[in-house]
């Protein structure tokens, strides 16, 4: 049976009673558009509708990997783009679509089955961030069909009102209205359509909600020739038995029905409310001192808003708040689509099925997940964002946007959470916040300062006098007040909504009387200077508290520390750690409540600063115990990363280091393209006194980054402690294999293979795959330096096959490079540059730049042995930019030798005066063969035959064999007698040696050469 390609709304696979999501990857989005195009594409045209950024194109190496996992791309027990085909210059996909099936019923004129075949907009919801080209040209291909279809409505409409069937037009219509809200036309036939067929309910409440969008999202009022059919509507009055629609009753004046506000009115802020709603950037932020009323104004703006709170204390923990907003919104996985496994990946109970640890602490963990081309990251924050997207809309979006989220707190968010907001705004989230003015970090600093034109920040000040009177006068009406009080009061409050509230809280309890009462009297004019003004909001908070009974402020205790987490106060996690039962905490939250302490539902503290006023209050015991009893007690209900920061905040520091290993490896460092933050938690860990099993395994896993970020000292450092002091044996295969790695660095072969044979040994106990699968690449890379070239490459093909049936991932970018190296040290140079190619559009897709560096690298140099380095060059320039890692230095190393051999020695000699700067003594082995060859052409012979000895007595001094052969193959090009006669055993033993296929040749060339003039030996 065919397959059949539904793009109206989502992309989907449909096969008889079949039927699938396309995946959300590149390779599917150009699916869909050769789908949609229908013929020859040129593939010039596609890697300019695939570019990532505005002005640079794909390349067509990237293309080709597009292509190649397009066909890989299973569905119904075989592969979707069966039908995919290519020649040199161009590509072409035929698949039957329902776009396809709606053109011709346009073409034809068969208005009925365009209308009903159009069920969404073409690719509605495809999310298009950092590829401009198919925005592009998705744009323009949905805005065509638009049109098309609401000619066809037209069409339709017409000829069923010729028919009579006037409530069959406006079922129509309501369904075009739904699809293009802010459309006046459609409106007034909607409309004129009800009126006709009796629906006349209908009529009024869909102009309500037009009336009502249009002020919000445009600031305008519908037009003349609507208010004027809306008033011929309203004036035919209700059919009998019929009662009005809300709003529409008694020549109530257009526009949307007000919703119940809270019982006191918002005083001021008007400026900054019209500033709210007329904003058109991407993030709308409020700033101000705590309790000038910044979440207030937001919630009154946006009362259906999706809200992402922060927390004080919880800067150090990656995407928190997000979590936490997760778990209190509970979306349905079938919501979150593809998504869902990659949220589930941090809220295992979302999906058990999908959740469970299993895999993942096997190792490179990918569940169901088949989406390889998006990064890691970016999946998680489109889960993210699909958690809010339905439930948090608001119903009245601003133009141009799908989505309204509050981030309230930003001034606690940490780094994950705000490169998430980032991306939302990217996204076309409608994203409001707040954040506390004098307390921005140096993250939300730069989250600030990178959202450039997209942010608009409003200031929240001091209400001005006039408001704290009218305030005051609201909140506790103020009988015969003299001028000089408000005076005072404004003064005493600097303005601040809070404080003029504490204050007349205050002065009521202190005064034993109702402020509002008849009998109570302001003191004199000349008194109210008298009245101590409290130093702090806590002394105010304490004073409302006071007189609580014991077990209220038992339980208000409790809230105080489960609240400093960020999160909800619900009956039964306080009576958990009460010991209470539910329906006494309950009681206890309603009387706290009822003063004002808490907001909602008694599940948030009414502001952070009275939590933080009980909190402190604590003693340091007290608070130990609370978070300890939190901890214990609560751990698989809260987030791990929340359990964790409760148990170090009650000194468990074993727990404490558990979780923190736990979300760091499986969640974090499973998943690559969260490396940082594996390493902060990692980092964390070492900064406890105790040494638990966990202690040692950060150590290990730590300095696995710290080589890879060039710090080769500090990784050995480490690995040293695991290895002296641990009897892990996690901790301690995997110190042996970074090892082994450091070893090899440093130039001692011997010691790197012995280290690899242990860590073997030490992970054979482990029922660990994904450390398995770590041995195996130490034990290919020791083959390699070995020289045993096949033994290192079949490990490699092996492992690589099985990868291709998983996910993308950081390890599958590592073994293509080892692939391709031993490629190449078999001559199979072109083999090996395919190989290394698709390792750089890999680490591109997972925005891995350290494996983008050494890709390049690779590619560089194996373009040399092809004798076309100068292709490389400006790929390599490119990579320069990414950044300082270990493979830097070979980068540069081959930057160099372009140089050289472009006659450009002054540039080859300043990246040569970098590469020496490396850990590696291969490396440097190599910088001093080609310092010596640019000195020579330089005419600087005593350099360079410095240079030689320098190299000569590296090669000497360690048994990696190609940091001998290649300074071996300089000296014979270059040096003179005494160098060549103490480099004569290095040559005997290369003789023997199985050097790789890119020295190999230079070796025997350079020997020859140098024979011809005078036998070796005699030299």
């Amino acid at each position: 049976m065919a397959l059949h390609l539904s793009l109206l709304g989502l992309p989907q696979l449909q096969e008889g009673d079949n039927r699938s999501a396309l995946p959300l990857i590149k390779p599917s989005y150009l699916l869909v558009h050769l789908a949609l195009r229908g013929h020859w594409v040129s593939r010039e045209e596609l890697t300019h509708l695939l570019r990532s950024g505005d002005d640079e194109p794909a390349s067509l190496g990237s293309l080709r990997l597009l292509l190649t996992r397009a066909r890989r791309l299973e569905w119904a027990g075989g592969t979707v783009a069966e039908g995919l085909e290519t020649e040199p210059r161009r590509v072409r996909w035929q698949v039957a679509t329902d776009v396809q099936r709606f053109r011709q019923a346009y073409a034809e004129r068969h208005w009925a089955g365009a209308t009903d075949l159009y069920l969404a907009p073409l690719l509605q919801g495809l999310p298009t961030v950092n590829l401009p080209g198919v925005q592009s040209w998705l744009d323009d291909e949905r805005a065509e069909l638009h049109q098309m279809w609401l000619n066809a409505v037209a069409e339709q409409q017409a000829a069923l009102l010729d028919r009579g069937a006037s409530g069959e037009a406006a079922q129509l219509l309501r369904r075009a209205l739904s699809l293009d809200p802010l459309s006046e036309e459609l409106l007034q036939r909607f409309v004129a359509a009800s009126q006709q067929a009796g629906k006349r309910e209908d009529a009024l409440r869909a102009y309500e909600r037009f009336a009502a969008r249009l002020g919000s999202e445009l600031g305008l009022k519908p037009t003349q020739t609507t208010l004027d059919l809306i008033g011929a509507v309203r004036r035919t009055g209700p059919p009998p038995g019929e009662e009005a629609p809300e709003g529409a009753a008694r020549g109530a004046s257009p526009g949307p029905a007000h919703s119940p506000g809270p019982a006191r009115p918002l005083i001021g802020r008007l400026e900054q409310r019209r500033a709210l709603l007329g904003a058109r950037q991407g993030v709308v932020l409020l700033s101000g001192e705590p309790g000038q009323g910044k979440t207030r104004l937001l919630s009154e703006v946006w009362p259906q808003g999706r809200w992402i709170r922060c927390a004080e204390g919880l800067e150090q923990l990656p995407y928190v708040p997000l979590l936490n907003a997760a778990r209190d919104h509970w979306p349905d996985p079938r919501d979150l689509g593809p998504y869902a496994a990659d949220l589930a990946r941090f809220i295992p109970e979302l999906a058990p099925e999908v959740g469970q640890p299993g895999s993942a602490r096997s190792g490179d963990w990918s569940g169901d997940l088949t989406h390889d081309e998006e990064s890691y990251k970016a999946r998680l924050f489109e889960a993210f964002l699909r958690v809010f997207a339905e439930a948090g809309a608001d119903p009245q979006p601003p133009a141009g946007h799908r989505r309204v989220l509050i981030v309230d707190d930003l001034q606690w968010a940490d780094s994950g959470t705000l490169e998430w907001l980032r991306f939302a705004a990217e996204r076309g989230a409608r994203v409001y916040g707040a954040f506390r003015t004098g307390e921005v970090g140096a993250a939300l600093k730069r989250t600030l300062a990178a959202l450039g034109t997209t942010l608009k920040v409003i200031v929240l000040g001091p209400l001005s006098g006039g408001e704290v009177t009218a305030l005051a006068s609201t909140a506790a009406p103020v009988a015969n007040a003299s001028v000089a009080f408000f005076d005072w009061l404004h003064r005493s409050s600097g303005g601040n909504p809070l404080f003029v509230l504490e204050w007349l809280r205050a002065l009521s309890v202190r005064d034993t009387g109702d402020l509002s009462g008849d009998d109570w009297q302001p003191p004199p004019d000349h008194a109210l200077e008298a009245l101590r003004p409290p130093l702090l909001l806590s002394e105010l908070a304490l004073r409302r508290i006071g007189d609580l009974p014991a077990l209220d402020r038992r339980v208000l205790d409790v809230a105080s520390v489960l609240g400093s987490g960020g999160s909800a106060l619900t009956p039964s996690r306080l009576a958990r750690v009460l010991e209470l039962s539910e329906w006494t905490v309950s009681d206890a939250l309603v009387r706290a409540g009822t003063r004002g302490l808490l907001r909602g539902e008694g599940e948030t503290f009414a502001h952070d600063l009275f939590r933080h006023a009980l909190y402190s209050a604590l003693s340091q015991p007290q608070r130990r115990f609370l978070h300890g009893k939190v901890a214990q007690l609560l751990e698989g209900d809260l987030d791990d990363l929340l359990v964790a920061e409760h148990a170090h905040l009650a000194d468990d520091q074993t727990t404490a280091a558990r979780l923190w290993f736990q979300v760091a490896r499986f969640s974090f460092g499973v998943r690559r393209g969260f490396e940082d933050e594996a390493s902060a938690l990692y980092r964390r860990i070492l900064t406890l006194e105790a040494r638990p099993p966990e202690w040692y395994r950060a150590c290990a896993f730590l300095a696995v980054r710290e080589r890879v970020a060039g710090r080769a000292g500090e990784a050995r450092r480490l690995t040293e402690v695991v290895v002296r002091e641990s009897s892990d044996p996690l901790a301690r295969a995997m110190s042996r294999a970074e090892g082994a790695n450091l070893a090899y660095l440093g130039g001692d072969l011997a010691e790197a293979t012995q280290l690899a044979q242990l860590a073997v040994q030490e992970a054979a106990a482990l029922d660990d795959p994904g450390l398995a699968r770590d041995m195996l690449l130490t034990q290919a890379n020791i083959a390699h330096y070995r020289g045993e070239y096949h033994s290192a490459l079949h490990i490699a093909q092996d492992v690589v096959r099985q990868q291709r049936q998983e996910a993308l991932s950081h390890s599958h970018c590592t073994w293509l490079s080892t692939l391709a190296a031993n490629l190449c040290a078999l001559g199979r140079f072109e083999e090996a540059l395919g190989h290394y190619r698709e390792q750089l559009e890999t680490a591109r897709h997972l925005g891995l730049r350290a494996q983008q560096v050494t890709a390049s690298s690779d590619i560089i140099a194996t373009l040399h042995d092809l004798g076309r380095i100068q292709e490389g060059v400006p790929l390599a320039e490119a990579a320069l930019d990414l950044g300082q890692f270990n493979d830097t230095f070979p980068l540069r190393y081959h930057l160099a030798l372009a140089h050289s051999r472009a006659g450009q020695d002054p540039g080859a000699l300043e990246h040569l005066l970098e590469v020496m700067r490396s850990p590696s003594v291969n490396m440097r082995a190599h910088g001093y063969a080609l310092l010596a060859e640019v000195y020579a052409n330089m005419g600087r012979p005593v350099e360079a035959q410095q240079a030689l000895q320098d190299g000569l007595t590296l090669a000497e001094g360690c048994d990696i064999l190609t940091a001998r052969a290649v300074v071996v193959i300089a000296v014979l090009q270059f040096a003179s007698g005494p160098l060549l006669i103490r480099a004569a055993p290095l040559v005997e033993a290369l003789r023997a040696d199985p050097l790789p296929a890119y020295l190999e040749g230079d070796f025997w060339a350079a020997l020859s050469a140098r024979e011809e003039v005078a036998p070796f030996e005699s030299a």
